[in-house]
Parts: C-alpha cells; structure tokens; sequence
C-alpha cells in the first residue's frame, strides 16, 4: 500500500494511543498499522472500530460518573 500524501510504500509497524478517559490518559499500545516514512500513521478500519467502541463505553462510564456526582450536589 502507498501513501497518500507521499506515495512511497508503506511498512506494518506499532503504534501507541492515548485516549484521555476519566480525566485520566490511558495508554493503548502495540497497535497494528502502516507506517509511512514521511511520518504518516494508518490505522486498519478494523482497529479504528474496536477503538472508537472502547471510546464509547468509556464515555458512557464517565457520564454516569458525572450524572451522580450532579445528584449529589442537589440533594
């Protein structure tokens, strides 16, 4: 595969992520993706899937949080 700003040929690699969950960052490492040499990341659509799932669930989790912490307040 090339890439698409620079279109050399692209190698597999690892990569890590940082989502910021909970106000705390939370690391992802050694995930699968196509490195560039011009410093451009590919992530596979099956990864950006599982990541945006673990995203949701997180986000989910952290709304609860707060909607207790605004029952707290008011009562």
């Amino acid at each position: 595969m090339k890439c698409i700003y620079c279109g050399m040929k692209m190698e597999w690699g690892t990569t890590t992520l940082t989502l910021n969950v909970l106000k705390e960052p939370i690391p992802i490492t050694d995930i699968p993706c196509l490195i560039c040499t011009c410093g451009e990341v590919y992530l596979p659509l099956k990864i950006q899937a599982q990541i945006g799932r673990f995203a949701e669930v997180a986000l989910s989790v952290e709304e609860e949080e707060e909607s207790e912490e605004m029952a707290t307040m008011t009562i």
